[in-house]
């Protein structure tokens, strides 16, 4: 991931170089873009254009986003207030919500690809391998979402839905509260045995009103999973007074904490650490 400069509109943009070039590159960050565009929301990423280079090599130009990720919060903190949890909970619920609603899958919802930016916004990023709603898949699709944060249905069968995302939204809630997580998966064949197996296992810190929505998403079987309708009634009903603004700027707000601010912006053109 690269800072840069758009020249024309005079902003700047983050660039993101993809891993595969030539046709692949290309089709690959041209879902990521088309898949934005269909979708427009304040809590998903927003993608200005696609380039392919001379040498076939693909990239991807998006907002620049000041913050960190969720991943980058817990590893420096541990599990996170409860209301800063609540924040990243309804914000997500929301851009998932957008997301099917739009015909869309994203099939790789978990800790790093949800950035908590300075200006107070959670933002659902990385489209890259979303998929339309309904589309049937293989086991081969397991290697593209993340282990420990793909749905049980999704191990057995590689199809991925609405609720499968919910699952992951629920693993990555799991993990801010906790700090580390839900399930110790290291391999497709510990995947597999857990989708089998395994409940998720009770939560150990005190979640408040979380509890039942994280429980309700990390349901085994998906006609007993909370949808996205479900979450965001209870999470609305449920939000707490002193819920913090995500914020890097002074000091952390009573009961929360404060994000970590930006690292100084790099000079244009230099690489930078921000994710996508």
């Amino acid at each position: 991931m690269w800072l840069a400069q758009d020249t024309v509109l005079g902003r700047r943009v983050a660039v993101k170089r993809l891993d595969a070039s030539g046709t692949s590159g290309a089709r690959r960050a041209l879902q990521e873009a088309r898949a934005t565009v269909r979708v427009a929301h304040p809590n998903i990423v927003v993608v200005h254009d696609v380039v392919v280079d001379r040498d076939e090599q693909a990239w991807i130009v998006m907002q620049a986003l000041q913050g960190s990720t969720l991943a980058d919060q817990v590893s420096r903190h541990g599990g996170l207030p409860v209301s800063l949890v609540h924040q990243v909970a309804e914000t997500m619920v929301a851009a998932l919500d957008s997301l099917h609603a739009g015909g869309l899958v994203h099939r790789d919802v978990k800790p790093s690809n949800i950035h908590l930016g300075t200006d107070g916004r959670v933002v659902l990023t990385d489209l890259g391998i979303a998929a339309p709603l309904g589309r049937s898949g293989s086991r081969d699709d397991l290697l593209t979402g993340t282990l420990g944060y793909i749905a049980p249905e999704s191990v057995v069968s590689g199809d991925y839905s609405a609720r499968s995302d919910m699952y992951g939204l629920g693993a990555a809630l799991w993990f801010a509260i906790e700090g580390a997580p839900a399930f110790a998966v290291r391999s497709v064949e510990d995947l597999i045995e857990h989708a089998m197996t395994a409940p998720a296992p009770p939560l150990a810190r005190r979640a408040g009103w979380l509890e039942p929505v994280i429980t309700g998403l990390l349901q085994s079987d998906p006609d007993d999973r909370w949808t996205a309708a479900r979450a965001r009634t209870h999470l609305r009903a449920h939000r707490p007074a002193d819920r913090p603004l995500v914020s890097g700027d002074g000091p952390p707000p009573e009961g929360g904490v404060a994000l970590d601010p930006a690292p100084s912006a790099p000079a244009v053109g230099e690489r930078h650490e921000l994710r996508p």
